[in-house]
């Protein structure tokens, strides 16, 4: 499993810096001028978005057992139990 992620890292990194994913010089300009725009940040957070919640979703299956306990104690406080009104 090890392998297969550090092969899967070095691939994303291989195909992020390769020449077919970079803009033609003409769109280039054109891509340029709409993210660095008056409005950089909103662009920016629209962009690591998606980022965003993939990263919360990995934490929450992560922590997910520690979670279903944390919350399964609490909602045990709140029950009541058949044997409090005889």
């Amino acid at each position: 499993m090890k392998n297969f992620i550090s092969r899967l890292a070095g691939l994303l990194l291989f195909l992020s810096v390769a020449p077919s994913v970079w803009a033609c010089s003409e769109c280039r300009i054109q891509v340029n001028s709409g993210v660095y725009s008056q409005n950089f940040t909103g662009t920016l957070l629209v962009m690591l978005l998606p980022i965003i919640v993939l990263a919360l979703i990995g934490v929450g299956i992560y922590y997910a057992d520690d979670i279903k306990a944390k919350l399964k104690g609490r909602t045990g406080k709140w029950q009541t139990t058949s044997n409090a009104h005889p």
